[in-house]
């Protein structure tokens, strides 16, 4: 990621408006770490035949790993 910084100066003032870049692979990339994520815990929970598992941490990661599916490129 790369921060872009636009700069406007004027007689009387300046003004600074900056935004994060992410390369354009990211959206993808970071679909991709979620679905393994989540593959993988119910790949366990499968293997170990205990849905418990994915209570407690694997489910706070299940969530965070679905936050990152729907993850967008704010900037294009």
């Amino acid at each position: 990621q790369k921060t872009i910084y636009n700069y406007t100066i004027k007689t009387n003032c300046a003004h600074l408006e900056y935004y994060l870049h992410y390369p354009d692979f990211a959206s993808s990339f970071f679909k991709g770490i979620a679905i393994a994520v989540i593959l993988i815990f119910v790949f366990i929970a499968a293997l170990t035949g205990s849905l418990l598992f994915l209570v407690g941490p694997a489910a706070i990661a299940c969530i965070t790993a679905l936050k990152l599916l729907s993850w967008e490129n704010p900037i294009h």
